[in-house]
């Protein structure tokens, strides 16, 4: 298989980023959820709220990760992934370990990394269990927007 570069996303990336978030939404059974232009007002920005990194093979798309920083109280910031994105033909490919390494280089110190998905989304279930990841059976995730 060629080289997997893991790269900042780049304003050239847009496309696949919709087509990524989107079939991450099919996945999850979840709703589209973010508006129209939220790739250019929280990514592609001067003060960006969220990065994103781009996985190409032969300077393609190919996979991405979505993620912020967040802190836990008791252990300090931790990495936030709210996408996680491979597509088809790549997955199983190490594409996802190249991100996951490229994300850990570039977020020492933190504490660690947290990923949240719907209960359909059965593949990303078990590719957190097979990264080692555990489930916060003592945490319940809630979501409110700011209309009260």
């Amino acid at each position: 298989m060629e080289k997997i570069v893991v790269r900042a996303v780049q304003e050239s990336d847009k496309a696949f980023i919709e087509l990524a978030h989107a079939e991450i939404a099919g996945a999850s059974a979840q709703k589209e959820g973010l508006a129209q232009n939220w790739i250019d007002r929280d990514i592609l920005c001067e003060t960006p709220k969220a990065k994103v990194l781009v996985a190409t093979v032969d300077e393609r798309p190919v996979g991405m990760m979505l993620y912020a920083l967040n802190y836990f109280a008791g252990d300090g910031p931790v990495v936030w992934v709210s996408q996680l994105y491979v597509t088809k033909e790549f997955r199983g490919l190490r594409v996802v370990r190249e991100l996951l390494g490229e994300l850990s280089a570039q977020n020492k110190g933190t504490a660690g990394i947290v990923w949240a998905t719907s209960p359909a989304n059965q593949r990303a279930y078990r590719f957190f269990e097979l990264a080692g990841a555990k489930p916060l059976k003592e945490f319940t995730l809630f979501y409110k927007d700011w209309k009260f």
